[in-house]
């Protein structure tokens, strides 16, 4: 049971890690095209919109490669967490004010439906990081102590 575990751990802590790079890197390959979306669903004033499309795609990255760290791992799960908590708001908000869009989290990739396929899959991904963020929490507490 506990190889199982440390299996799907794996998986859940490998898969998050990737699609936070691969959503970072398609960000930052066209800053301009972000901004562009951000600004889309006219929900932000423009500055706020222009630091999130510098500020957010290198956040994605560098958390999603921290992820792969234990040391940062449990910091970089939480980072994404709070992000991905606070895009699923921008978009119940969007939608409640009829301004919903497609977001272009992964560029062409954009592999994501309406708002439900959207409010699924990130809340999977907030279960996937929070488990991320326990676990290695705990092993870089049971290193800690070792130490």
């Amino acid at each position: 049971m506990n190889r199982l575990f440390s299996l799907i751990f794996f998986l859940l802590r490998t898969t998050s890690a990737l699609l936070f790079i691969y959503a970072g890197a398609s960000k930052l390959a066209s800053p301009a095209r972000f901004l562009t979306e951000i600004q889309a669903f006219h929900l932000l004033p423009y500055w706020i919109a222009y630091g999130t499309a510098i500020v957010l795609p290198w956040l994605e990255v560098v958390c999603g490669f921290a992820i792969f760290t234990l040391t940062y791992s449990s910091a970089a799960a939480f980072l994404l967490m709070i992000a991905t908590l606070s895009f699923m708001a921008f978009l119940s908000i969007a939608d409640l004010t009829g301004n919903y869009l497609e977001c272009g989290c992964f560029g062409a990739l954009d592999f994501l439906g309406g708002i439900r396929q959207h409010m699924i899959f990130n809340g999977l991904l907030v279960l996937a990081l929070a488990v991320t963020f326990l676990r290695c929490a705990k092993l870089q507490r049971a290193i800690d102590q070792h130490q």
